[in-house]
């Protein structure tokens, strides 16, 4: 990949290049369709709840 004529390169501190002509912002992201986190919390809270209600009702010991 070539880099645009506009960037200049310059060596970072870990021995990378980083191009200042491609910088981005977080505006220049585009939006996640991601669930929100509230929906994966939930669903593990289920899933523990789950597993010690069977843990009791089906014991191995």
């Amino acid at each position: 990949m070539k880099a645009p004529a506009d960037a200049e390169a310059s060596i970072c501190s870990n021995g990378g290049f980083r191009w200042s002509g491609q910088v981005k912002t977080m505006a220049d992201e585009s939006q996640s369709n991601d669930p929100p986190q509230l929906a994966y919390q939930v669903g593990f809270a289920l899933a523990i709840i789950l597993l010690g209600v069977t843990m009791f009702r089906y014991p191995l010991w």
